[in-house]
C-alpha cells in the first residue's frame, strides 16, 4: 500500500475552527466563519433531535432554523456556570423550547398530512431526562473528533481504521486488500480509536474551559 504519510489534510484542517473558539466566535456577529461552521456542524444534530421528539422532517428543519435564530439573538447573554450551564445544556434548552413550540403549532393545525413522511402523529414526548440529546451530542462530538484526527494521521492509517471501525470489514480482509499484516491493521485501529476518544474528551473539556475563561474576562472588564 502506497504510503501517504506526512501533513495530511493540513489545509482542510485549518478550516475547522476549534470548539474552544466557537462560543467566542458566535458572540461576534461579524465572525461569519464561526456561524457557518456552527450551522453546518450542528444542523444535523438539531434536526435529528427534533425528529427523535416525534416531529416530521419539515417541522424538524423549522426547529433547527428557529434554534439558530435564537442562538444568534441570545449568545451574548449566555454565561457559563460550572455544573449548571454548559453550552451543551444551554443549546439543549433552546432546542427543546423550539420543539415544544412546534407541538403547540401542530395542535393549532389538526391536518398534518402536509408535514412529510416520517411524521409521528402521537402525542409529544414527555420531559423526562433526555438521553436522546446526550447520545446525539456525544455522537456529534465523536464525529468532530474523528474529523480532527483524520487530518493528523497518515491517510493509510486512517483508511485501515475506517474499513474496520466504520465499514465493519474484518481485519483479516482489510489486511489482504491493502497488502499489510493483520498486526498492522490491529495497531492502526487501536491507536486511532484511542486518539479519537482522547480528542473527544479534550474538545468537550476545552469548550467548557473556554467558556469559563470568557466569563472571567467579562467580569474583569466590568470592574
Amino acid at each position: 500500500m502506497k504510503s501517504e504519510s506526512g501533513p495530511v489534510g493540513t489545509a482542510a484542517s485549518s478550516l475547522l475552527p476549534t470548539r474552544v473558539s466557537l462560543v467566542a466566535g458566535l458572540r461576534d456577529p461579524a465572525d461569519g466563519r464561526s456561524w457557518e461552521y456552527f450551522r453546518a456542524h450542528y444542523w444535523g444534530l438539531l434536526v435529528g433531535y427534533a425528529k427523535s421528539r416525534g416531529l416530521g422532517p419539515y417541522e424538524a428543519e423549522e426547529v433547527a432554523q428557529e434554534t439558530l435564530i435564537a442562538v444568534s439573538r441570545n449568545i451574548g447573554s449566555y454565561e457559563y456556570q460550572p455544573g449548571k450551564s454548559s453550552f451543551k445544556a444551554w443549546l439543549r434548552g433552546i432546542v427543546r423550547h423550539k420543539v415544544a413550540d412546534q407541538w403547540r403549532k401542530r395542535a393549532r393545525q389538526p391536518d398534518t398530512t402536509s408535514l412529510g413522511e416520517g411524521t409521528d402523529h402521537c402525542a409529544a414526548p414527555d420531559d423526562a431526562p433526555d438521553e436522546v440529546w446526550e447520545r446525539q451530542w456525544q455522537a456529534d462530538l465523536v464525529a468532530a473528533a474523528v474529523e480532527k484526527v483524520r487530518f493528523s494521521v497518515s491517510a493509510d492509517q486512517f483508511r485501515l481504521w475506517h474499513e474496520c471501525a466504520v465499514r465493519g470489514v474484518p481485519a483479516r480482509e482489510v489486511a489482504k486488500t491493502f497488502g499489510v499484516s493483520g498486526a498492522c491493521v490491529h495497531v492502526a485501529v487501536f491507536r486511532i480509536r484511542a486518539r479519537i476518544t482522547r480528542e473527544a474528551k479534550a474538545m468537550e473539556k476545552a469548550m467548557e474551559n473556554a467558556a469559563q475563561v470568557q466569563k472571567a474576562a467579562a467580569a474583569t472588564e466590568v470592574r
